[in-house]
């Protein structure tokens, strides 16, 4: 009995015909049905039923049925066991830009449709990384970039803090504790908006993060210029800026930075 016969007679008994067994098999009808003959002349009984319309198993054929597929599937897995793992293409992804978890969750879950040709390494600081996940502004020279979110900026404060900026003005800011963001791309805005205005800030803490940034001022320790939350955060009131003429309103917009040799760029907007 060989594992070759047993495989004709799975298509056979499966797709009940043997010229779709020869269709699914690759090889010629007649090469099938001997393969099955000689199946049943090795086992002492008919395993098929050949009618005009295709093949019905017998009772013998529906319990060799259950056998042989077991037998199919252990010998699938010892083949698996010692066939070499396929090679994968190492690609460089620099995080120039920091994301709520809920956008890098979203990064990860499209990078892992490429798992199986691909193995992703995130850095810091390779300017020739084969992606950048950063904001328009921070993309390298020669790279093509990929938008993905846009967002405005904010100022973050406690829900119990009741701030307005038409009732206090910018000055009413004077009054506050901030918690500043050193990382963020849109720092020099804000410095440049002090000066301006001849506001005097008073800063608090430094958070290293989006996620730490908001924690902080969800717990009261102060507030926070920063872009608007993707999601909602308990704790935290968003309050609009105000327009005024001569100040540059800050956004910013994220996405990918593709490097002239990547190819497989449909997959990195996902469902967007």
């Amino acid at each position: 009995m060989e594992i070759r016969t047993l495989k004709y007679f799975v298509s056979a008994y499966e797709t009940g015909s043997i010229t779709a067994a020869s269709q699914a098999c690759h090889v010629a009808q007649p090469s099938i049905s001997q393969a099955i003959q000689k199946l049943e002349g090795e086992l002492h009984c008919t395993l098929l039923i050949r009618e005009k319309t295709g093949v019905t198993p017998t009772e013998a054929g529906n319990l060799l049925y259950q056998h042989a597929k077991r037998l199919l599937a252990d010998s699938d897995s010892i083949i698996s066991l010692f066939k070499p793992a396929p090679s994968k293409t190492k690609r460089l992804v620099n995080l120039d830009v920091h994301l709520p978890l809920s956008r890098f969750n979203w990064v990860l879950d499209v990078l892992s449709k490429t798992a199986k040709d691909t193995r992703w390494h995130f850095v810091n600081d390779t300017p020739n990384a084969d992606l950048h996940l950063c904001s328009i502004t921070q993309c390298p020279p020669g790279y093509d970039f990929i938008p993905l979110w846009k967002d405005d900026y904010c100022l973050l404060t406690p829900d119990s803090l009741r701030f307005d900026f038409k009732t206090t003005g910018w000055e009413g800011l004077q009054k506050l504790e901030f918690i500043e963001r050193p990382f963020c791309e849109n720092r020099h805005l804000w410095v440049a908006l002090q000066q301006q205005l001849g506001l005097t800030l008073t800063v608090s803490a430094q958070a290293p993060t989006e996620e730490w940034a908001q924690l902080m001022v969800a717990k009261g320790f102060g507030v926070c210029f920063a872009p608007i939350p993707s999601d909602k955060v308990a704790g935290i009131r968003v309050v609009s800026l105000p327009f005024f003429d001569d100040f540059e309103r800050p956004t910013r917009t994220l996405g990918w930075a593709v490097s002239p040799g990547y190819e497989n760029r449909e997959i990195l907007v996902g469902g967007r």
